[in-house]
């Protein structure tokens, strides 16, 4: 039996970037083994073909520019009229099929031949695992992507897990539920969850033998974020909420 995997998403402009990493995961994972769906909650983009003009209007959104026509059957997808930031993940995770596990990326991420097998190969290894990541890179050229093909890493743990690219089991959601909505656009949400994951008795791991190379940044850069108070004010709800500064 296929397991059943859903590709969780949310952009904030970027199309090009979502286009390119649902191709990239489609064309890298074996549809014999895995069942995989896609879900993409959209931010309040506008056309980024719009934004070359100070004063152009705003366009619709376009499934076309951001779903490969091929998995438009395989993808749900939500529309928000604003930016709720990384927390609009939680709306992706609540839409998840109950019996699926969870493949939570940014939308910058470009995916290798086995990576999910290896994933897996993990989660066996470490049955106690809540939340794993596989190695990235981030060497800012796409060439690169042949790393995967050094010799291989063993597996290891790593309190914090940075939300690049992670693999939820469902036992994960049971057990802790969706991101804290506490938080504001884009900063220590992800290093929170990692935190209600431990807490829960579940185990953060890097998957030694998986590999992905990261955009540098493609997806805050396309989103624009302006942070403002928003960190400190993040820092201090976490300080708060964990007895500790991140």
């Amino acid at each position: 039996m296929r397991k059943k995997i859903d590709v969780c998403l949310i952009q904030y402009r970027g199309f090009g970037l979502t286009y390119n990493i649902m191709k990239s995961i489609d064309e890298n994972t074996d549809p014999e083994k895995y069942d995989l769906r896609f879900i993409l909650v959209d931010n309040g983009s506008e056309d980024p073909s719009a934004l070359i003009k100070k004063d152009a209007p705003r366009q619709p959104f376009d499934l076309d520019k951001c779903v490969p026509k091929d998995l438009q059957a395989r993808t749900d997808v939500y529309l928000f009229k604003q930016n709720y930031g990384a927390i609009a993940m939680n709306t992706a995770w609540a839409n998840s099929r109950p019996d699926s596990d969870i493949i939570s990326p940014n939308n910058d991420v470009i995916f290798t031949p086995g990576w999910l097998d290896e994933i897996y190969a993990t989660l066996e290894r470490h049955p106690n695992a809540g939340l794993i990541s596989p190695m990235v890179s981030n060497s800012g050229s796409l060439k690169m992507v042949r790393q995967y093909e050094q010799p291989v890493r063993e597996d290891f743990q790593l309190r914090f897990l940075p939300s690049i690219c992670w693999f939820i089991p469902r036992k994960t959601i049971k057990a802790v539920g969706f991101l804290d909505p506490n938080y504001r656009l884009g900063w220590a949400e992800d290093v929170d969850y990692g935190e209600m994951v431990r807490a829960a008795g579940l185990e953060t791991w890097i998957s030694g033998r998986s590999f992905v190379f990261h955009c540098g940044s493609g997806s805050a850069t396309s989103s624009i974020i302006d942070y403002g108070n928003g960190r400190a004010e993040n820092e201090a709800y976490f300080a708060k909420k964990w007895g500790r500064p991140i």
